[in-house]
């Protein structure tokens, strides 16, 4: 779509129309000057490691975990999104003018797509809400739970005993987050930790 859309050779008018059961979209070419370059993307993970200058203030991440979790479960059920997303696949791109200016009210999902789904019927050792909440964590406290030391106490184990591991660690350190963030942070955190393993997977 992308590349078919960078081909069209008429830019100022209507590029077609998108329509489901009620409505049609009809789809324009941007009349704006571009605010961002796709060049040298920053990833949620680097800047939680604090790689860079330019760091996330705590109204940043709190605005970006009300963005990241509305995101997830409107979007969860879209067969070409990934079931859950790690902080390393969630990405900001520079300002056009400066380069420098990461654009932190707009994080991006970056997704590989491929003909065949490998991973569709593996089954998951830790839920994606699960793995939402252990986001909201990290966003809470502006720390990656590798990092936490409640979660050095386990191994590092392979991709799947990484997931378990990291659960375990994320019902300690939920202990602190009322205290952190406040009951409503913390109720959403936990109902995504815990609670809800009533909410079918699908």
């Amino acid at each position: 779509m992308c590349q078919a859309f960078a081909a069209y050779e008429a830019p100022n008018t209507c590029y077609g129309f998108l329509e489901d059961e009620f409505q049609r979209y009809y789809v324009y070419p941007s009349t704006t000057e571009p605010c961002l370059t796709l060049d040298n993307p920053v990833t949620l993970d680097s800047l939680l490691r604090r790689e860079y200058q330019q760091s996330l203030n705590r109204r940043q991440r709190y605005c970006l975990a009300l963005i990241i979790a509305s995101s997830f479960l409107q979007l969860r059920k879209s067969p070409w999104l990934p079931s859950a997303w790690s902080t390393s696949e969630i990405s900001f791109f520079r300002d056009a003018d400066d380069a420098n200016v990461i654009l932190l009210n707009r994080p991006y999902i970056e997704r590989t797509f491929s003909a065949i789904n490998t991973t569709k019927n593996q089954p998951e050792s830790v839920s994606a809400i699960a793995l939402l909440g252990i986001v909201l964590l990290e966003l809470c406290f502006g720390t990656l739970i590798d990092e936490h030391p409640i979660r050095k106490k386990f191994p590092p184990g392979d991709e799947r005993e990484r997931q378990v591991f990291d659960q375990a660690a994320a019902m300690t350190w939920l202990q602190d987050v009322g205290d952190e963030a406040g009951p409503d942070y913390a109720g959403a955190t936990e109902w995504c930790l815990v609670k809800s393993k009533t909410v079918p997977s699908g």
